[in-house]
């Protein structure tokens, strides 16, 4: 029953910040062009990295320990917080650096104003995680809701009175001074003025080997953006991360809303290895039950998306879209993995998956950035499907399971999904050879997707979501 009532506020929350980033898309996509998306993508390089270093991994600590006293939750703060003031000193020394590197003019200035973002966020980092441990997601929807409305909202009116790039900083800068502030409201907790190197001593074995992890991720996940930035440029690079932003979606939204309610769930019972199997099961099959039927019809709907969407100018990214597609779906089940082993405690195998995963994806960029973004797309997706066979296999091992026994568990969705694909690949070619418009074969089709997925799964779903057994 927690895990549903974590679920149901976690997706409040994230789909109706999906649905802000939708408006935002739509809204900002037609007032910015793809070289201000291009210099955005290069200062997140940057931001991620930042974000990844302020929490080391604690927060999750606060989450996993079974016991938590008041030095250790101090101790976390400070941390935090002092990498946060770190972050901000070093950004701010080497933002023109930054611009000389990936040559562009913009990218200094909007790292300066992002960067002040890092102490303000790593401020309320240990306020987060004590509501989470709490399982205390209704509140955390409210707060995360309300932040993302006022940091669009500046956005459009940044973008309508012609500061440019310069909204999208602004964004993410009044988001987290809002959502910090609220969460010093709503956490009656407050931090002693205290360091204790002994509290310190025992967290660092989990958190350092999750600090690893997450940077050894942040390389596969931003090296994109370096790689094309510096080899094919701003424009090229601006295309590239419209695509994956749209790969991300399920990657961000329906995997999140798992893992972040399964968390606190699963380390209560990270010493009962059926009832976590049994979790997990549950949960992936949840998310392919959504990612694979979304995923399959983007790459069908790609160029009528992009069209309606984005305009003409954005027609470069349906190739790119075309490979990233799949991608998103193949993601969105391996990124559940890693609370398995952040549950169990286990998180030095995690990190050794993430080295695995770095070495196929950087090796990807770097081969398909000899010719274009079209080609990068193509090399992420083969290095994406062989990770994910290294990290479910891992991963059910971990369970007291197989890859096998998974594999069996997968039949059914592909199956369906794969109906569902002739069928509206079929009716949207009938579509396009009458003439029809980009919008009404959007809907249309989508349309036809939803109904033929719900039929041909229907006692898939019933079967494996509702009573699911191990």
């Amino acid at each position: 029953m927690t895990l549903i009532n974590n679920a149901k506020w976690v997706g409040i929350s994230q789909f109706s910040r999906v649905g802000f980033q939708l408006v935002g898309m739509l809204l900002l996509a037609r007032l910015l062009g793809p070289a201000d998306y291009g210099v955005m993508a290069m200062a997140m390089v940057v931001v991620n990295l930042a974000n990844l270093l302020r929490d080391l991994g604690t927060s999750a600590a606060v989450v996993q320990r079974t016991l938590l006293d008041e030095d250790e939750k101090a101790t976390i703060f400070w941390l935090n917080f002092g990498v946060g003031i770190l972050m901000l000193a070093l950004v701010l020394t080497f933002a023109a650096f930054s611009g000389y590197v990936f040559k562009s003019e913009k990218l200094p200035e909007v790292l300066c104003l992002l960067a002040v973002s890092f102490p303000i966020s790593a401020s309320s980092a240990v306020h987060q995680a004590l509501l989470e441990r709490q399982s205390r997601f209704k509140l955390l929807a409210r707060i995360e809701i309300l932040s993302s409305v006022f940091g669009l909202c500046t956005a459009i009116v940044l973008a309508h009175l012609k500061f440019g790039v310069f909204c999208l900083p602004f964004q993410l800068l009044a988001a987290s001074i809002l959502s910090s502030a609220q969460l010093w409201i709503a956490s009656r907790w407050r931090p002693a003025a205290r360091f204790c190197v002994e509290s310190f001593r025992n967290m660092s074995g989990y958190s350092g080997n999750l600090a690893v992890f997450n940077f050894i991720n942040y390389l596969a996940r931003n090296s994109d953006s370096m790689v094309i930035g510096r080899a094919l440029g701003d424009l090229q690079l601006g295309i590239y991360s419209q695509a994956y932003r749209i790969m991300l979606f399920p990657l961000q939204n329906m995997t999140f809303v798992a893992t972040r309610a399964l968390f606190p769930v699963m380390s209560r019972h990270q010493d009962d290895p059926s009832t976590l199997r049994a979790l997990y099961m549950k949960t992936v099959m949840m998310v392919v039950a959504v990612t694979g039927p979304l995923m399959g019809g983007i790459w069908v709907l790609r160029a009528e998306f992009v069209q309606v969407v984005f305009g003409d100018r954005w027609s470069p990214v349906i190739p790119v879209l075309a490979w990233l597609a799949p991608v998103g779906f193949l993601q969105s089940i391996v990124s559940t993995t890693g609370v398995v082993f952040m549950a169990t405690g286990q998180t030095n195998k995690l990190m050794k998956l993430g080295l695995i995963a770095t070495f196929l994806q950087v090796g990807a960029f770097v081969i398909g950035s000899r010719w274009d973004v079209t080609h990068v797309a193509a090399m992420y997706c083969f290095a994406n499907v062989i990770n994910f066979f290294v990290a479910m296999n891992a991963t059910m091992k971990e369970l007291k399971s197989s890859l096998m026994f998974l594999m069996r568990q997968l039949v059914w969705p592909v199956l369906a999904c794969a109906i569902m694909l002739a069928c509206i690949k079929l009716l949207r070619e009938q579509l396009v050879y009458f003439g029809e418009g980009d919008l009404c074969i959007a809907l249309l089709v989508s349309l036809a997707g939803a109904a033929v997925y719900g039929i041909s799964g229907f006692r898939w779903i019933k079967r494996t979501i509702f009573t699911f057994r191990t």
